[in-house]
């Protein structure tokens, strides 16, 4: 099992589910969207409206790639 703060990553029918639904209610939801919104770069084109924000849960084995390639 899988925990990262406020998340566990948990097996549901031999199966991990690693993709937790965010409600709008949740800090890390407004982090994201306020750096969304703040980021639009397209003067010309409507900025669409924030739907849903998932968070991606990685095992340590999956997310040692990733640390490798940032730490560039």
């Amino acid at each position: 099992m899988l925990t990262d703060e406020n998340f566990t990553l948990q097996e549901k029918n031999g199966k991990r589910n690693r993709v937790i639904h965010l409600p709008s209610t949740d800090p890390l939801y407004q982090y994201v969207e306020k750096k969304f919104n703040k980021g639009w770069k397209h003067p010309n084109k409507p900025k669409p409206p924030v739907r849903a924000i998932f968070k991606i849960l990685l095992t340590q084995e999956n997310h040692e790639p990733y640390k490798k390639y940032r730490s560039y």
